[in-house]
């Protein structure tokens, strides 16, 4: 999340602001569908929830903060209880009675006596759900001027798992890679919290800010003289010379010296660092497979971008921004050679999405649009039928002129199913949304949509012939085969009556 807010220039002191703006664009969609005025574009809603997410990670920081300061007794030997807890508050809805403690346990055979329990409850209160947000909510008001609206009340928009990715990132916190129970009632008591506990934690890093480094933000702090210079930027004018030229060299279409320099700059960087994992070097490597790709050597070009991926999730993490980043761009090389493998990172880059930026983010309708056309393009039309009903039904559409493209999408499907009848009310929802976008009647796409439209009409009614054919057909055939046994019976009975005057 925080990857994407410093992309696009957001400054992190008008959070506050950008979710205040953010909210009220949402009102002004929400009156106009109440009206029934059909609106060009929507806020997207993933921008508030993204806003509303990092203000509360970046408060969190504070808040665990100020409590592990003054913690005392045995809490104070035990910090992961602490955390623990805290994190069992953040990401559940409400807090557990002691009889659902009791039947919980009960259902998990977990082996903790009812003595046990009792005494495990009656230790140092540790912390409580409601003060945990209240304070959060506090450090929201005093930092960001704002005011919580997802996380106060009404959970149905929260973005959980991100919020617990965010903190774990802001604080230094590692966890044990595990399903755990979020958007649930929580128990936030020593050794017992749920649904992280205390040996949940792996580890707790101290976050250090280098003021020459190349991430925003603190990252976490390991030993080793050699570790902190892989986010620090490397000041090579030559290196940097040889890859603004490339770039230059790809506008000019010459791809051959456009290589040469993007691999020399490539290992100017490595013969400072004397490592390949460094962004500065991976950013080069991306940038030859890009070449490559360009200069239609496919093959070449899907090795160099899986070794990125590889130096992106060794440097940054599997659950990256440049890892997303490294998988859409592999799975758009390798879409012409391997379907199957285009698919498996195209899904990879939809977990990502919905893990750092919820269910609402607008890159996974367009992914989703990917993989129907990727279902139409190999023959499975029914498939695509279904992304494309997934899309329409269950995903926020921010722009009409998408809604056109999946109608006409459907139609295509249903066209291959032989389903003419719905293909024809898809094409003319798509003909009706562009032709009220685009004035000019002659327009390419217009035209298009309406030969859709009457080829859909030609083939429904040459169904419709066939199918009353068919039928007048059984019927005959029913008929003569009517006929033709009440001929054989009448000859029996025939045959009967001769045999009995004989």
């Amino acid at each position: 999340m925080t990857e994407y807010l410093h992309q696009n220039g957001v400054n992190c002191r008008y959070l506050g602001k950008l979710a205040v703006l953010a909210l009220a664009e949402e009102e002004k969609d929400l009156s106009k569908e109440r009206s029934g005025v059909a609106s060009l574009r929507k806020m997207p809603l993933f921008w508030l929830e993204l806003l509303e997410c990092e203000m509360v990670a970046r408060a969190s920081k504070h808040v665990l903060d100020s409590i592990l300061t003054p913690a005392s007794g045995r809490v104070a030997t035990k910090p992961t209880t602490i955390i623990a807890a805290f994190l069992s508050a953040l990401v559940s809805i409400g807090e557990e009675s002691a009889a659902e403690t009791e039947r919980r346990l009960e259902r998990e055979d977990n082996e903790i006596e009812v003595f046990s329990l009792n005494s495990a409850l009656n230790e140092d209160r540790v912390l409580d759900r409601v003060e945990v947000w209240n304070a959060i909510k506090t450090e929201v008001g005093r930092r960001f001027r704002y005011n919580l609206t997802l996380y106060d009340g009404n959970h149905a928009r929260s973005l959980i798992i991100p919020l617990l990715r965010r903190v774990c990132q802001r604080s230094g916190i590692r966890l044990t890679a595990k399903h755990y129970d979020v958007g649930e009632k929580c128990l936030c008591h020593g050794q017992l919290s749920y649904p992280i506990s205390a040996s949940d934690i792996v580890d707790v890093l101290p976050m250090v800010k280098h003021f020459a480094s190349v991430m925003e933000g603190f990252s976490p702090y390991t030993r080793g003289s050699g570790c902190l210079s892989l986010s620090l930027h490397v000041l090579l004018h030559d290196a940097k010379t040889a890859f603004e030229s490339a770039k230059f060299y790809v506008a000019a279409r010459s791809y051959q010296q456009a290589l040469q320099l993007s691999q020399e700059a490539a290992e100017l960087y490595t013969k400072v660092t004397d490592n390949h994992v460094h962004h500065t070097i991976i950013k080069c490597m991306d940038f030859s497979a890009v070449i490559l790709f360009q200069a239609q050597e496919s093959k070449i070009a899907a090795s160099h971008a899986a070794r990125c991926l590889a130096l992106w999730v060794q440097l940054c993490g599997f659950d990256s921004h440049e890892a997303m980043a490294s998988h859409m761009a592999l799975s758009h090389i390798v879409q012409s050679q391997d379907s199957k493998r285009c698919m498996k990172h195209i899904l990879v880059s939809l977990y990502l999405m919905e893990l750092m930026a919820g269910p609402h983010y607008v890159e996974i309708l367009r992914k989703y649009q990917t993989i129907g056309n990727l279902y139409l393009d190999t023959g499975d039309s029914e498939t695509a039928l279904k992304c494309f009903k997934y899309i329409k039904e269950e995903l926020p559409i921010n722009e009409i002129t998408t809604e056109a493209v999946i109608c006409r999408s459907m139609g295509i499907a249903y066209s291959n199913l032989s389903r003419f009848k719905e293909a024809i009310k898809s094409e003319q929802r798509s003909l009706a949304i562009f032709s009220a976008l685009i004035p000019d009647p002659e327009h390419e796409v217009i035209k298009e949509s309406n030969e859709r439209v009457v080829k859909y009409t030609q083939l429904g009614v040459k169904q419709g012939t066939e199918d009353a054919a068919n039928r007048i057909a059984k019927q005959l055939g029913a008929e003569a085969e009517d006929e033709s046994t009440k001929k054989q019976k009448k000859n029996t009975k025939s045959r009967r009556n001769r045999s009995k005057k004989k």
